[in-house]
């Protein structure tokens, strides 16, 4: 019961400011989501509040990063940057990252739909764009287009490409002892 309480007075007392460039890589990013899919540049929005907003309670905690901490989103490839002083937390800058884009990823690797799978790819690609990842794949931007699209269905051959000229990898790991188990039983 004490540590609720601490945590709950905690988020009752801390102040969080969005610093004027943060708030500019916001709309940024609302922009850029929205031009992809009509609403998800709101989904976008919401989504990087709550993150923020989830320092109320676990401020501190994440990994620095040239003296700043770094929150990376639970559904956008994009880090918080961020600095705590006991009684506020000041966001810098929301930025994309090479191991944000690593984590959405995995993410919907692990979903394990396949046009989930292909439709994340297609929102780092454009994020990144599909101009420099044609280049840096060896791959028309037609055909990435058309992989990524709502209809695609991007062949091994792209998402390795793809994901070498993101700089992240596709491993494999097995399943968590409880998952297994559940298979067995079934």
């Amino acid at each position: 019961m004490g540590i609720h309480k601490e945590l709950g007075e905690r988020a009752d007392t801390l102040k969080i400011e969005i610093l004027e460039e943060a708030e500019e890589d916001l709309l940024a990013g609302f922009r850029f989501y929205d031009r992809l899919e009509e609403g998800l540049g709101q989904y976008f929005i919401d989504t990087l509040f709550s993150d923020i907003d989830s320092l109320h309670l676990y401020a501190e905690i994440h990994q620095q990063v040239f003296g700043y901490y770094r929150l990376l989103s639970n559904r956008f490839p994009f880090s918080v940057y961020y600095r705590y002083d006991q009684e506020t937390v000041r966001v810098y800058a929301v930025l994309e990252s090479e191991e944000a884009i690593a984590v959405f990823l995995a993410d919907a690797l692990q979903a394990g739909d396949s046009a989930y799978i292909a439709k994340a790819m297609g929102v780092v690609a454009r994020a990144k764009g599909m101009s420099e990842l044609a280049r840096e794949t060896g791959l028309s931007r037609e055909q990435l287009y058309r992989s990524f699209s709502e209809q695609g269905n991007p062949t091994l051959k792209t998402m390795l490409a793809v994901m070498r000229a993101l700089g992240v990898d596709l491993t494999a790991r097995p399943h968590e002892p409880a998952a297994r188990d559940q298979q067995v039983v079934q």
